[in-house]
């Protein structure tokens, strides 16, 4: 029996359009922030921020599912949320301080099984903070990647103990709690 398999989307500086194209129709996908322009046929757009939400109200438009822990819109799906607490959140999606961290979360909650990542740098990658750039003005560039870190090794640590499976397929990433694979050497 195949695995619930989610393949989740970030937009760090190494991701692809070609790798994203390569998922289609592999699992669920889920696309974080503006993620959602090069995957417009995902399952779901994921964006935490209220500032994020109001300065891509075109978002609003995509097709598939839509969900926030602060958008409170009758189109996008209000998850409820603790930023008290770092790791895996079983009945609320812990923050873990950026939208990365609580899309895996939520593929949890939904009944993920395994978790395909992509575009989870964690870093600069060829100068880049996101493969679209600095976010607009007025948008939140804050880029907390070691503390980022830390909070990924906690819930990597609580994934393992319930038996998800995590591959991290991000080009280049400094995020190391999860498993590495190449994007075409995972069996889907």
């Amino acid at each position: 029996m195949e695995k619930v398999t989610y393949i989740i989307c970030a937009s760090g500086g190494s991701l692809t359009k070609k790798d994203i194209d390569y998922c289609k129709g592999k699992g669920k996908v889920i696309v974080i922030n503006n993620t959602y322009k090069l995957a417009p046929w995902a399952f779901m757009l994921y964006a935490c921020d209220l500032s994020w939400w109001n300065h891509y109200p075109q978002a609003l438009k995509f097709k598939g599912r839509k969900a926030s822990i602060q958008f409170n819109h009758p189109d996008v799906e209000l998850w409820p949320s603790d930023n008290r607490q770092n790791g895996l959140g079983e009945e609320v999606i812990h923050t873990g301080g950026n939208s990365g961290y609580q899309a895996i979360n939520l593929a949890y909650l939904l009944g993920a099984e395994r978790i395909i990542l992509l575009g989870y740098d964690m870093q600069i990658t060829n100068g880049l903070s996101h493969w679209h750039g600095d976010h607009e003005k007025g948008l939140n560039q804050q880029s907390c990647f070691n503390g980022w870190i830390c909070h990924f090794n906690i819930l990597s640590n609580h994934l393992e103990k319930k038996g998800i499976e995590v591959i991290n397929a991000t080009r280049q990433t400094a995020l190391t709690c999860f498993k590495r694979k190449k994007l075409n050497e995972i069996d889907f």
